[in-house]
């Protein structure tokens, strides 16, 4: 089992310190501006309750190394990375 779902660069820590967790899954994701040409404001294209329709979610790599040094540093400070212990 592994810690995930909500996982952000404000609680990764605390998390990975109180659970003891090896394993993380986090989305990593930032907003931007959609490269869809065509925009007629005023008309949606799904329900009323979604994301802004043009943005689009992708994989943050500057998020992905900020999770990386979070859990690097408690593991290593924790022992967990250390497989002689």
């Amino acid at each position: 089992m592994f810690a995930g779902g909500g996982i952000t660069e404000r609680n990764l820590e605390r998390i990975l310190s109180e659970t003891g967790a090896r394993e993380f899954h986090a989305s990593a994701r930032s907003a931007l501006t959609s490269s869809m040409t065509f925009r007629k404001e005023g008309v949606p294209m799904g329900a009323a309750l979604t994301p802004p329709e043009f943005s689009v979610k992708v994989t943050d790599s500057k998020k992905v190394e900020k999770f990386t040094e979070i859990a690097k540093g408690v593991w290593f400070w924790s022992g967990a990375g250390n497989k002689n212990k």
